[in-house]
């Protein structure tokens, strides 16, 4: 037997460490000369929020496989109509349906592909994926869409709630709104992705490829507003699975806030971080608002939960006001806050922002975008619970025979 061993405390088999208590072996480990502080830790579970991350359509598995490749321990799958572009992603599970060669932007078309039977392959891909050793802290499944096309577009709400209705994991909706000079297709996919996730009633994010560097239709300019979403979209991620924080102390209490914020809440999530400081004679707020004109995201303007992490030196720390007065006079009074204050030598901030408004001014922009390009003589009355009220898709119908499953799992949700 080897005496010089080092027993480390299990645990995950003991959920009454506290910090504290950790605290309390690492320095007796210390004193002992057995075990540092550093390797204790690195024996720590990691107690962070882990994810799949489901990509849907070109745009969303290339945001999937961009994820994977920062965040190494969230499992991502990607689901297309077409393998064209997608042998180069590097993702942990590809889905193509049989027979198809992807859906030329027709909504309907690859709806009916998922209906038919591809649903059946997601979920099974999910359901082991879950079941994975990558996956022991699951905590949340992410669908990620481009919303202007036939198959991500088309499908994403679908089977985000598809997958809700038939996991045992809150799943949240990432979708990405096109440049507003798209064509009439793309405008129209668009208004329609944002009704059908208003009813699937499930947490979704937007991210927004409309900048003012892109309205010239400049390629490199388009091609780096693409880049500058992708990094967000992984940046929402690590803010969300907590990765910018303390490993050994997002605690119990953190991931119950968090979940009351993402999904009891719910709605639409705005996330934003950076890693500067409030400035001299700056608060912590205004500083914040400067981040959101940073962000392609639109902008809320009320929230109904807001989650404020502060991580930075001592002093940073100890004067920051997180009371955030001038959040709440643009949000109204929140009905949820909560904090985290971690002390490090590096500096984040990250916000959290639920129960956001549906961002119906852009949604307006889009609609007065796609009558002109029709050429309508009036401009329909916008009418957000029913965002594509009075307009047809420019594709027509382009439905396939629907075929009926006869599986057992809870399909109501392909009938969105």
């Amino acid at each position: 037997m080897n005496e010089n061993k080092t027993n480390v405390p299990e645990t995950t088999a003991n959920p009454s460490w506290n910090d504290a208590a950790i605290r309390g072996v690492i320095d007796s480990a210390k004193k002992a000369g057995k075990l540092t502080g550093a390797e204790f830790i690195d024996r720590l579970p990691v107690p962070s929020r882990n994810f799949i991350a489901v990509g849907m359509g070109d745009g969303g598995c290339n945001i999937a496989a961009a994820i994977g490749k920062a965040l190494p321990s969230v499992f991502t799958i990607g689901y297309n109509t077409s393998n064209k572009g997608m042998t180069n992603l590097h993702l942990d599970a590809h889905i193509y349906p049989d027979g198809e060669d992807g859906s030329g932007k027709a909504r309907s078309y690859s709806q009916d592909v998922f209906r038919q039977a591809a649903h059946k392959t997601l979920i099974a891909t999910i359901q082991q994926a879950a079941q994975s050793d990558k996956m022991i802290n699951l905590e949340y499944i992410l669908v990620i869409t481009t919303v202007a096309g036939g198959t991500g577009g088309g499908t994403s709400p679908m089977a985000a709630k598809f997958i809700a209705d038939n996991m045992n994991v809150p799943v949240i909706i990432m979708g990405v709104y096109p440049n507003i000079n798209e064509d009439t297709t793309a405008l129209y996919n668009t208004m329609a992705w944002q009704d059908e996730v208003l009813r699937t009633g499930l947490p979704y994010i937007i991210l927004d490829n409309t900048n003012e560097i892109v309205e010239g239709r400049d390629s490199t300019s388009i091609f780096a507003t693409h880049e500058k979403v992708n990094a967000q979209a992984v940046e929402i991620v690590n803010i969300l699975a907590g990765k910018m924080f303390g490993e050994t102390n997002i605690t119990a209490i953190d991931n119950r806030d968090m979940y009351m914020l993402l999904q009891h809440i719910g709605g639409r999530i705005a996330v934003y971080g950076t890693v500067n400081r409030p400035g001299v004679g700056k608060s912590l707020d205004e500083m914040l608002l400067n981040v959101f004109t940073k962000w392609n995201q639109p902008v809320p303007t009320t929230a109904k939960g807001i989650g404020l992490f502060l991580k930075g030196p001592e002093d940073m720390i100890r004067n920051a006001d997180t009371s955030l007065t001038k959040l709440r006079s643009i949000f109204g009074d929140f009905a949820v806050q909560y904090t985290h204050l971690e002390v490090s030598d590096e500096v984040y901030v990250a916000l959290v922002c639920s129960g956001c408004d549906v961002p119906e001014g852009k949604l307006r922009t889009i609609r007065q975008k796609y009558d002109e390009m029709l050429a309508a003589v009036k401009t329909q009355d916008f009418n957000m619970t029913g965002i594509t009220s009075g307009i047809k898709s420019p594709l027509g119908d382009t439905r396939t025979s629907k075929v009926k499953s006869t599986t057992e799992i809870d399909l109501s949700a392909l009938d969105l």
